[in-house]
């Protein structure tokens, strides 16, 4: 956004950064991609990168974090339910934390598949820095002006789930502070449930299923 920002306002104009020329010393580019300038191609290097990391990200939330690990959850959870002892709290700690999990990876192919044409979309603005879209290839400026606009929409969900995520924490900041208020401990009635559990577990622990699966 900084290098936009110099090249739109035209910041430092009078060095070789807005010099098209400076770019045709080091490779001659045919019409218009010889319009590129070297700000130009630092840009178009930031967006390269944009577009093959957010792209896998929207992936790898998509197929690690949420398909493959909702099929693991199931695996899980019939084992669960075929063991004895249902009914014991260690085993309903189990089940809420399975179910929990499997809706936050409902939650990640979602997301995931927010994030993925956000990446993709990357590529059209990468193009348009070398003025490749302007040539008319890959679909030229109606093409550009159509990822621009999946970009929009795609982050109207994204910044939802941020500001319910942040409602989330601070309510959990509040609960926590209750908690630390009020907890008691008795020797025979312990009042334990998942919320109470992750809210006093400080040690960084967390069972196996509540991370990324692999395909298998």
């Amino acid at each position: 956004n900084a290098l936009c920002c110099i090249k739109d306002l035209e910041l430092y104009s009078e060095t070789f950064l807005h010099d098209p020329s400076y770019t045709k010393s080091y490779y001659h580019f045919h019409e218009p991609l010889d319009k590129t300038t070297p700000i130009e191609i630092v840009i178009s290097l930031t967006q390269l990168y944009a577009f093959v990391s957010v792209s896998l990200a929207g992936y790898e939330l998509i197929t690690s974090a949420g398909v493959y690990k909702l099929r693991r959850l199931t695996r899980i959870a019939g084992y669960i339910g075929s063991v004895s002892g249902s009914n014991s709290v260690s085993n309903k700690l189990i089940r809420n934390s399975i179910a929990y999990e499997a809706d936050a990876a409902i939650r990640s192919v979602f997301i995931g598949s927010c994030v993925l044409p956000i990446g993709i979309s990357f590529f059209w603005l990468f193009a348009n820095s070398l003025h490749i879209t302007e040539a008319g290839w890959i679909g030229g400026l109606p093409a550009l002006i159509l990822a621009l606009s999946v970009m929009e929409i795609v982050l109207v969900p994204l910044l939802y789930y941020m500001i319910k995520d942040a409602e989330a924490s601070i309510r959990k900041s509040q609960r926590m502070k209750i908690l630390a208020k009020n907890i008691t401990i008795k020797a025979n009635s312990v009042s334990l449930d998942l919320e109470t559990y992750c809210l006093i577990n400080d040690s960084g622990w967390e069972p196996f299923w509540a991370g990324n699966a692999s395909f298998s």
